[in-house]
């Protein structure tokens, strides 16, 4: 059996009995960038027919292929920064973000 999925190249898929039940090992293509995604889906059953399962592995691709959303930048200036370190105890109270530096690249040059 050879699963047809547009926009994805077949490679292959296994069917397997496990403890907790049936479940479906498949690895395909993405045709428009290469990348491969080879997978995991729970299955109702060893005889399930073609197409229910490739709608489940449509369904699964699409979740498993969409980008991540880019990671959320946070731009903080020196006092915010200095205020963070001292709440949590990183540096002490009387110290700045300049001291810490000017101590740092001290220790770098030793």
């Amino acid at each position: 059996m050879t699963i047809s999925i547009i926009g994805y190249k077949y490679i292959q898929h296994n069917l397997k009995i496990r403890a907790w039940g049936y479940e479906c090992q498949f690895t395909f293509i993405s045709e428009s960038d290469g990348r491969i995604f080879d997978d995991v889906i729970s299955v109702p059953s060893l005889k399930i027919g073609e197409t229910d399962l490739e709608v489940l592995i449509e369904k699964r691709l699409l979740l498993i292929s969409k980008p991540l959303p880019p990671p959320e930048i946070i731009v903080l200036d020196n006092s915010q920064v200095e205020n963070y370190l001292k709440a949590k105890g990183i540096i002490k109270p009387k110290h700045t973000l300049d001291i810490v530096k000017t101590t740092m690249s001290k220790v770098a040059e030793v």
